[in-house]
């Protein structure tokens, strides 16, 4: 029988247990410490600059709060458009200021950005590349992660699947791990998708403590639009039913934030209309300026044909604001989001909501917090 309290049994016991404590030490910090590299078309500028991919630039800030023991570099492609690198909260930013390049330079550009990607692996070691867009990002991340080791993830955030996205030629969905932004998203294109269990499915979340509580707000507005003046965000049909409004209220005020390079020509189509006074344009805003519109509006009315997750509906909702949308992206029927189809029930549906207003403390469905979590936990798992 061996004596383990003899001197020689616990000087091996202690050494065993500090070998255990390595290790255990070793693996904590394998999960505990990662590098995620980011490789976008379009950042915002600064901390104070943020109407472009605001729900990314929310998640960034979150999720740097969130995992301080974690480094995030981002390269992003076009925005901003001047080549520069800065700190966006604890995220180092690479901004390589393609926007408008010559389709011929993007070869160089891709080059360039794996010298980068590899400066960066040197400095502190990269545990996985995610790319947003199923587009060029992913066709760079790919060749960026197979060139440094480490897995590639990538968020699939809009119509990326259809056939005119050229770079789907050079992407292996099948070998690919994919996210979708939300659960219609991907029914709407698993079809397209090879049958792999490299599916997730991850909203953009709204942070809980920007829920918008003050029932006094005073509104100035009944409806609004945002978003761009293209033809899937459908602003000729949120126009028609402004004029079917009109009929019934006459006073009533609506308010559009957003262009497309045909700001003006919307303002005289308008003017045509004699709607002038009914609809107000603002051109695009910084998100907190778009914010606080929310908070002075009773009603968002959301009429695009299509969207992956429709962050801009979250944003309202969050600010005590009313949805009446089509059935697109992450929208769910509730007694503060209704969904329409038809020009006449979205005018229905609207008049019973302005007869009846009351006002509302904002919700957030989707929450920021899970965003953080689950992405964290995709990050652990693919990078172990």
């Amino acid at each position: 029988m061996v004596n383990i309290s003899h001197p020689s049994m616990k000087i091996i016991q202690c050494f065993i247990q500090y070998i255990l404590n390595c290790t255990y030490f070793a693996a904590t910090m394998a999960i505990s410490t990662k590098h995620i590299l980011f490789i976008t078309p379009a950042f915002p500028e600064s901390e104070n600059n943020s109407h472009a991919v605001i729900y990314f630039a929310n998640f960034i800030k979150a999720y740097t709060q969130v995992n301080p023991q974690h480094k995030i570099s981002i390269i992003s492609l076009q925005l901003p458009t001047e080549r520069k690198n800065y700190q966006y909260y604890d995220a180092t930013v690479y901004a390589m200021g393609t926007y408008g390049q010559a389709k011929w330079k993007k070869i160089k550009t891709w080059f360039e950005v794996n010298k980068l990607a590899k400066q960066i692996h040197e400095k502190n070691k990269v545990s996985i590349v995610h790319a947003l867009w199923l587009k060029e990002c992913a066709f760079i991340s790919n060749r960026v992660a197979k060139n440094l080791g480490v897995k590639a993830i990538c968020t699939i955030m809009g119509m990326e699947l259809q056939r005119k996205n050229q770079f789907l030629r050079f992407l292996n969905l099948k070998k690919m791990n994919l996210v979708f932004v939300s659960p219609r998203h991907y029914d709407l294109h698993q079809e397209q998708i090879p049958k792999t269990n490299k599916i997730n499915i991850i909203p953009w979340g709204i942070d809980q403590a920007t829920l918008f509580s003050d029932l006094n707000k005073k509104k100035k507005y009944d409806i609004l639009f945002v978003g761009f003046l293209n033809d899937n965000k459908n602003l000729k049909l949120f126009v028609q039913i402004i004029e079917n409004l009109k009929k019934e209220k006459p006073e009533i005020k609506a308010v559009v934030i957003g262009d497309f390079f045909n700001l003006e020509e919307w303002k005289k189509k308008v003017k045509s209309m004699n709607l002038e006074n009914q609809i107000e344009f603002k051109g695009i805003l910084p998100n907190n300026q778009v914010l606080e519109i929310m908070r002075e509006t009773k009603i968002l009315l959301h009429t695009s044909h299509y969207e992956s997750l429709g962050y801009v509906m979250l944003e309202a909702l969050s600010q005590g604001t009313f949805v009446v949308s089509k059935a697109v992206g992450i929208a769910e029927a509730s007694d503060r989001w209704f969904i329409c189809e038809e020009e006449k029930d979205f005018t229905s549906t609207i008049s019973d909501l302005l007869r009846n207003y009351k006002p509302q403390i904002g919700t957030a469905p989707h929450s920021l917090q899970n965003t953080v979590k689950s992405y964290s936990s995709l990050y652990i798992k693919h990078s172990e």
